[in-house]
């Protein structure tokens, strides 16, 4: 679903809408299905025994919420990095406030890269003549934390082989994260490798007609703004550092999730197993990794004795946690006021800053640097 899916029924594309919504109702209806499957194929009554348990050991629910928080907060403390070695300067709780709508959007758009539009769209608005890279650190944030993430997972399949190659259950899982870390690894290693837009094939010669110069020039930007991160030893080490952090608070609050259902699994196996199912909640198959979490949970952690109502509850109450701190983005989308912007220095045409408020308004923009 595009943002032009989000507008007035007066204001859409017929045919965005037509093309977006089918293809979104589909994705939410195959997690749907999987979570429906997982559920038939458990004793209900257990599944409630281990809800109620959960929420008698309601303390440690709210642990593993506060680990999300902090998960999040260096998720945007990290985006805020990126925007600043692109020398855009935006308020650090502007920063935040926009990464928490993307969060929302991520959630709840039925498209995979929702969130991730809205974020591009407002932080693009506050950038001036620097929308090109202000929208190239959203992409270059995602990369870095599919990249680290899928880097621990695949870590802790080569740790501890044993798990999952001495087990023909798991091997495919296995083997699936060893090549998503090595595709990984070539799409975006390869590509800034070097500088490739100076090689003799790119540097003296466009690579598109002169018809579409204008997505060249973008496209030359958005490389240019990948490759000044690249050539940042310091940035890469901050941003994979808070990357980390992040991932490894996410196990932690697994870990407290744990506690309050009473799983018996010690911390080394969460650190082996939630990483793993977290490359799987990634791919962009269902909203939010709905059904494919859930799924690789049973199956990961059934391998070693979790009973399966636990285990997809487990990955529910993750899915629920960050879900919870979506609707606070939500809320900040309708709600938010910032201060006004001098639009001053940037063409009328554009969309110079947010100076207005109110869940339409914010749409309205958004669908004006979205054509």
């Amino acid at each position: 679903m595009t943002v032009a899916d989000l507008l007035p029924p007066s204001s859409r594309r017929p045919d965005k809408r037509r093309s977006s919504l089918p293809g979104g109702l589909l994705r939410l209806a195959v997690g749907l299905a999987i979570i429906g499957w997982l559920i038939v194929r458990m004793d209900v009554g257990d599944l409630f025994d281990a809800l109620s348990t959960g929420v008698g050991n309601w303390p440690w629910l709210g642990a593993g919420c506060v680990m999300l928080l902090v998960a999040l907060c260096a998720c945007g403390l990290r985006w805020k990095m990126l925007l600043e070695a692109q020398q855009i300067k935006i308020p650090l709780r502007n920063v935040v406030h926009i990464f928490f709508v993307g969060q929302f959007f991520n959630l709840f758009l039925m498209g995979a890269t929702g969130g991730d539009l809205i974020k591009a769209c407002l932080v693009a608005r506050t950038a001036g003549d620097r929308k090109t890279e202000a929208v190239s650190s959203v992409l270059i944030d995602r990369m870095i934390g599919l990249m680290v993430l899928t880097l621990l997972a695949g870590a802790m399949v080569a740790w501890r082989p044993h798990l999952f190659f001495g087990d023909p259950a798991l091997r495919p899982i296995g083997v699936f994260i060893l090549a998503f870390m090595a595709l990984m690894l070539v799409v975006v290693v390869v590509p800034l490798s070097r500088h490739w837009l100076q090689h003799p094939w790119f540097s003296g010669l466009g690579f598109l007609p002169h018809s579409a110069k204008r997505i060249e020039q973008i496209s030359r930007r958005v490389y240019e703004a990948c490759f000044l991160c690249r050539r940042n030893p310091r940035l890469l080490a901050q941003t994979f550092l808070l990357s980390l952090a992040n991932h490894l608070l996410a196990v932690t609050a697994c870990i407290a999730f744990g506690k309050a259902l009473q799983i018996p699994l010690a911390w080394v196996d969460y650190l082996t197993y939630v990483p793993v199912i977290g490359v799987f909640g990634a791919l962009p198959i269902t909203p939010g990794g709905l059904g494919l979490r859930e799924g690789a949970a049973v199956v990961l952690l059934g391998s070693v004795g979790i009973a399966r109502p636990q285990a997809m509850l487990l990955s529910l109450l993750l899915y629920a946690g960050l879900t919870s701190w979506s609707l606070f983005g939500g809320l900040l989308f309708v709600l938010w006021r910032p201060p006004d912007t001098d639009a001053s220095d940037t063409d009328p045409t554009e969309i110079a800053g947010l100076t207005k408020s109110g869940f339409r308004d914010n749409l309205d923009k958004c669908h004006k640097c979205h054509p």
